[in-house]
């Protein structure tokens, strides 16, 4: 399977700076045009399917980019972005001045948020269905920051019985940047 991981477009919300997590922040201007930018790049890619999470910054971004693929688009609730609770809406500033510490690299327990060990399975456990499922076919996937950290750690993480561990200087991807992956 090769597999195209893109995070989506901007929102207000990037641009201030703010954690979204499952918030339902749509796409700015400059997010739709990122989005339009990324159609003029795929537009030649052969893609046979196109997965998104359903938070409308990453489905506007996967149907803007399908305009032009007209290709089957497949919502995934397992792509949605890691569920940052009660400190969705906040910087990352904020929540440090509040003691917590939310990076994902971490295996600590924050009340109300997502731990890293439960959006690594959620991920690979979708991946690894991909994997099974459309072994020959090109996917393009449209999630999130959190999200395109997990897939990279799949990807290229040294295994331990089986599983990736996590790299952790790996940084949240841009808005509208592509990455791929071949398994």
């Amino acid at each position: 399977m090769k597999l195209i991981f893109c995070r989506h477009g901007e929102t207000d919300w990037n641009a201030e700076g703010r954690m979204q997590g499952h918030a339902d922040i749509p796409l700015n201007q400059i997010g739709i045009n990122q989005a339009y930018n990324l159609k003029e790049r795929l537009k030649d890619i052969k893609i046979d399917f196109i997965f998104s999470s359903p938070l409308k910054r990453a489905l506007e971004t996967a149907e803007i980019i399908n305009e032009s693929l007209h290709i089957p688009l497949i919502i995934e609730p397992a792509l949605i972005e890691r569920d940052l609770g009660k400190y969705e809406g906040l910087t990352r500033s904020e929540i440090e001045k509040m003691g917590i510490n939310i990076h994902l690299e971490l295996d600590n327990k924050i009340p109300t948020v997502e731990s890293a060990l439960e959006i690594e399975e959620r991920i690979y456990n979708l991946l690894d269905k991909l994997k099974r499922e459309y072994e020959d076919k090109t996917i393009l996937i449209v999630s999130h920051g959190g999200v395109g950290k997990v897939v990279y750690w799949y990807f290229n993480s040294p295994k331990i019985n089986g599983k990736p561990t996590r790299i952790s200087d790996v940084s949240v991807m841009d808005n509208s940047a592509i990455i791929e992956y071949n398994s």
